[in-house]
C-alpha cells in the first residue's frame, strides 16, 4: 500500500481558503451540519467580544482558566464568574465562558504547555479571529458528541463541528461545549429548494412550510426537523427520503435521508473573472482577491446536480446518526468529515454517472493515500478511494507540497500490481487537457474518465 504523508496544515488551507468550491463550513445555503441555520454566514462571523468584558489583549495568561467556570453559559445578564464570555451569536444572547491559555507546543512532543486546566480542556492551536478584532487563543471543555444526554451547560451543546471550527484538523472523534444547542424541531429546520424572503409578510411559502431566515437577506422554504431536547443537537429528522443514499442527486434535504443534508448545486459562474476590482475573495472565481483585484481562476458549477452527504462524521463513533454507511467513506479533508461515496479506483467511471453530470463535476480519489500527522499518529484522509467533488481540489492546492494530483490516483490495491495511476488523475483543465503546470491556478485534480455522458462545451474563461 502506498502511504504519503502530508501536513494538515496544508490540507486545513485547501479546504477553507477555496471559495468557489464546495463550502467546507457552511452549505451555500447558509446551513450547518447538524440541521440548525447560522443567521450571518460563516460561524466566525457570529461569534463577538462582547462590551464591557475583559478583552484578551493583556497576552494568554492561566489565572482565570478555572474548570469549575470555563464551558459553562454566558450572556450580558449571565457573566462568568472569571476569564471571559464569549458570544456565539451575534445577539448576545448565548456564550460560553471561556479564558487566554497557551497552547501546546508540537515541537516538544515530551512536554504539554497547554495551560488549560488538565484533563477534560484543550487551548485552541491557534488564534481565533473575534469580530471585535481582537485576537486570542481560547480554552474550551471537551465533550463527546452523542444524542440521550448533554455533558456542556445548560443551553449548550456538543456540536461535532465545534472542533473543528477552533480547533481545525488537531481532533477527532471528539467536540466541545461551544455551540447554541436546540430546544425544540423549530430550531433544526429541513430547508427546501424554494427561495423566499424572510421578511415578506405574508409568508410565500406553501403550508406547512414557512420561511426559514439563512442570512439577514436571504431564507429558504423549510419544515421543521428533530431536536433531542436531551443534548442539544439536531438529529435525524422524517422530512426527507429514506431510500436515499450518500452521492444521490438532490435540489434539498428533502431529497436526502433524514440523517442527511444536502449539498445543493453551487453556480458560480457570476462571480467576478481574473482582473476585476474585489474587495473580498468570495467575489472572485479564483477565491482569491490581491491587492483589490481577483487573481487568476475559473468560474465554476460546483457540487453539480446536488450531493446527498452526511456532514459531520468526525463524530461517527459517537454519534450513530454522523456514522458513514457501508458503501461510503468518511472524508476528512472537509471540516468536519463529509460522508463521501466509496469508488474503486480501475472503475473511475461508475462514479456518479448520472446524465446530468459533467467532466470533471465528480473525481473517484484515492483520498485513503493521504495521511493527517496528528499527535504523533497518522490519519488517513478517507479509508477509502471516494467520489468526491471535481472543482473543490485545484492543483494550486499542492503548490510547495512534495506531492500533487496525481497522489489522488495510484491505486494501493495490493492486488493491483501492475498500474499505478490507472485513471490518469493529474493536474488538468476542465476540458480534459493535461497541463504541464502541476500546481496551474486554472487546473483541477481530474482523472481522464467522465461522471457524466456530457462535456463542458463552452468552456468557462478565466
Amino acid at each position: 500500500m502506498r502511504v504519503i504523508g502530508m501536513l494538515v496544515a496544508l490540507a486545513l488551507a485547501a479546504s477553507c481558503g477555496n471559495d468557489t468550491g464546495p463550502k467546507a463550513d457552511l452549505r451555500p445555503d447558509g446551513k450547518k451540519p447538524d440541521g440548525k441555520v447560522v443567521d450571518g454566514g460563516r460561524p466566525p462571523d457570529g461569534i463577538v467580544l462582547p462590551e464591557g468584558t475583559k478583552t484578551p489583549d493583556k497576552g494568554p495568561g492561566t489565572g482565570d482558566c478555572d474548570p469549575a467556570v470555563i464551558g459553562k453559559f454566558c450572556n450580558d445578564s449571565t457573566p462568568c464568574a472569571k476569564g471571559w464570555c464569549l458570544q456565539l451569536d451575534s445577539t448576545k444572547k448565548i456564550g460560553v465562558c471561556t479564558c487566554d491559555c497557551t497552547a501546546d507546543d508540537t515541537a516538544t512532543p515530551l512536554v504539554n504547555e497547554d495551560t488549560c486546566p488538565h484533563p477534560g480542556f484543550d487551548c485552541s492551536p491557534d488564534e481565533l479571529e473575534l469580530s471585535s478584532g481582537k485576537k486570542a487563543r481560547i480554552c474550551m471543555k471537551r465533550c463527546s458528541p452523542k444524542t440521550g444526554s448533554n455533558e456542556c451547560d445548560g443551553k449548550l451543546s456538543c456540536d461535532p463541528l465545534s472542533a473543528a471550527y477552533y480547533f481545525g484538523y488537531d481532533v477527532f472523534d471528539t467536540g466541545y461545549c461551544a455551540e447554541a444547542g436546540c430546544s425544540a424541531d423549530a430550531d433544526c429546520p429541513v430547508l427546501g429548494a424554494t427561495k423566499c424572503d424572510p421578511a415578506a409578510s405574508p409568508s410565500t411559502c406553501a403550508s406547512p412550510e414557512t420561511c426559514i431566515k439563512v442570512s439577514s437577506t436571504a431564507g429558504y422554504c423549510g419544515k421543521p426537523g428533530k431536536c433531542d431536547t436531551a443534548s442539544g443537537l439536531c438529529t435525524a429528522h422524517a422530512a426527507g427520503k429514506a431510500t436515499a443514499k450518500i452521492g444521490d442527486t438532490c435540489k434539498s434535504d428533502y431529497d436526502c435521508a433524514g440523517n442527511m443534508t444536502c449539498m445543493p448545486e453551487d453556480d458560480n459562474t457570476t462571480l467576478k473573472k481574473e482582473g476585476s476590482t474585489c474587495s473580498a475573495a468570495s467575489e472572485c472565481c479564483s477565491g482569491k482577491c490581491v491587492t483589490g483585484k481577483c487573481t487568476k481562476g475559473l468560474c465554476t458549477v460546483n457540487t453539480r446536480a446536488g450531493y446527498c452527504t452526511i456532514w459531520g462524521c468526525t463524530a461517527g463513533s459517537t454519534w450513530a446518526d454522523k456514522k458513514c454507511p457501508t458503501g461510503s467513506s468518511c472524508n476528512l479533508w472537509y471540516l468536519g468529515g463529509f460522508c463521501q461515496l466509496s469508488c474503486d479506483m480501475t472503475k473511475a467511471d461508475t462514479c456518479r454517472n448520472n446524465p446530468s453530470d459533467l467532466y470533471g463535476d465528480y473525481e473517484c480519489r484515492a483520498w485513503n493515500n493521504v495521511v493527517f500527522a496528528v499527535g504523533g499518529k497518522q490519519v488517513k484522509v478517507a479509508e477509502t478511494p471516494v467520489c468526491d467533488f471535481g472543482t473543490s481540489i485545484r492543483c494550486s492546492t499542492f503548490t510547495g507540497a512534495s506531492i500533487d494530483c496525481t497522489t489522488l490516483g495510484f491505486d494501493s490495491d495490493p492486488s493491483n500490481t501492475t498500474i499505478e495511476n490507472p485513471t490518469k488523475m493529474g493536474c488538468r483543465g476542465l476540458d480534459g487537457v493535461a497541463l504541464t503546470d502541476k500546481v496551474s491556478p486554472i487546473g483541477y485534480c481530474l482523472d481522464d474518465t467522465g461522471s457524466g455522458t456530457n462535456k463542458r462545451n463552452p468552456m468557462p474563461t478565466p
